[in-house]
């Protein structure tokens, strides 16, 4: 590992682990606990999903306190979405394109629910809708970011 790598821990979720308050969420199998290991790490809920043929991990911060990269992308209390692909032992993360959605929106191309705060556009759309929005440009070459987050798998 290099000194510009950060550490991403995955840890299946466990029922006596507190930080899913809902009863059936502890029984479920796709949610995990990711602690990103920066300068101090920050822990994340994360579930994955799937929507039609592609798998997406949802990430929402158990809470911010921490200077953090990955937290700092985290300021509103919101989920926010990447959609992975995963072969053999690397985990490729394509993130949301913002400006291709906003320019969706300024076009009128899409109505979706949304806020604007400080500059940030945050989609405020109903589970369906999102879903339903994110399906739509699943395949669309400029829904996602050019250079996706790639996470190799180490064993400790």
């Amino acid at each position: 590992m290099d000194s510009d790598s950060i550490v991403w821990k995955f840890e299946k979720f466990e029922p006596s682990n507190s930080i899913f308050p809902s009863k059936a969420d502890r029984s479920r199998d796709d949610f995990y606990k990711l602690t990103v290991m920066d300068e101090k790490p920050a822990v994340f809920h994360v579930h994955l999903l799937r929507l039609e043929q592609h798998h997406y991990l949802d990430f929402y911060i158990k809470n911010y306190e921490v200077n953090n990269d990955m937290a700092d992308l985290h300021l509103f209390p919101v989920h926010t979405f990447a959609r992975i692909k995963i072969e053999n032992n690397q985990v490729q993360m394509e993130q949301f394109n913002i400006e291709f959605i906003e320019n969706l929106i300024k076009e009128k191309k899409v109505k979706i629910k949304h806020e604007v705060s400080y500059d940030n556009l945050i989609l405020t759309a109903g589970t369906e809708e999102l879903q339903k929005f994110v399906t739509k440009y699943a395949d669309h070459e400029d829904m996602y970011v050019e250079d996706p987050i790639v996470l190799n798998r180490t064993t400790s």
